[in-house]
Formats: C-alpha cells, sequence, structure tokens
C-alpha cells in the first residue's frame, strides 16, 4: 500500500444471487471517491458486468469499453505478460524459468483456452491467477 504508483481495482460478481446491499452501497461510495480528488490521479475501478447506475458517479467520469476485442487474447500478447511475471519471481528470489520456457507456457494456456469469447477471457484470468497464487 505504500508504494508509489497507480492502483487497478477490478471488480466482478455483481450477478450472483443475494449479494448483500453493503457491498452494493460500499461499490457506490467507492465509484464516487476514485474519480475525485487525490484518487483520480493514482487509481482506476473496474466494475465488470455491475448492473446499476451508479448514483453520484458522473457521465464524465465512466469509460464504457466492449470487451469483445480483448477476447482475442494472442501468443504475442501473452508472453510479454509472462515475462513481467517470472521477472518479478526472480527479483523475489524465485529461480525463474529456463529459456524458451516461457513461449511454452503461454501456448499451453492458449491452448487451454476457448478461441474466442469470454469463455477465452475467464480461461485465462482462471490460469494466470493460478500463476499468480503459485508464488
Amino acid at each position: 500500500m505504500g508504494r508509489p504508483g497507480r492502483w487497478l481495482m477490478v471488480l466482478d460478481g455483481f450477478g450472483q444471487k443475494g449479494l448483500n446491499d453493503e457491498v452494493r452501497q460500499t461499490i457506490e461510495a467507492l465509484a464516487a471517491m476514485v474519480p475525485s480528488g487525490q484518487y483520480r490521479i493514482r487509481v482506476r475501478l473496474v466494475l465488470l458486468d455491475y448492473p446499476r447506475e451508479l448514483p453520484r458517479v458522473t457521465l464524465a467520469d465512466v469509460l464504457e469499453e466492449d470487451l469483445k476485442p480483448a477476447a482475442k487474447v494472442t501468443l504475442a500478447d501473452l508472453t510479454p505478460c509472462l515475462a513481467e511475471w517470472d521477472a518479478e519471481r526472480k527479483r523475489q528470489g524465485v529461480t525463474g524459468l529456463a529459456d524458451g520456457e516461457l513461449a511454452k507456457l503461454a501456448a499451453g494456456i492458449l491452448r487451454r483456452a476457448p478461441s474466442s469469447g469470454r469463455g477465452r477471457l475467464e480461461t485465462l484470468n482462471a490460469e494466470l491467477s493460478k500463476l499468480y497464487a503459485y508464488e
């Protein structure tokens, strides 16, 4: 928390049954706070499939983006991401991947994912989350 830089908060799961009203209130308060004051420079909030309006957020504060093009993640997109992940592991004293293993890892992740659409993004997210948790 004390490191300078930017924060990206990505929140999902709003379609669950029985979503607590306190969760909605917290999201709405957070969404109103992020585009103001000191937070505007350093924080981005991404709400995936949030079903309600955000009452204290203006249209000028919102960017809506279609994720369909993002579902076409390729080997050229994924490899630099994995290289950065591997470099971070090395900085933490973990043995890095051998030469050529990065490309094999990226290809394997992409092979296990559906070829397009939401399922592709969900699978890529799950695969990358496993790598992050394995650190």
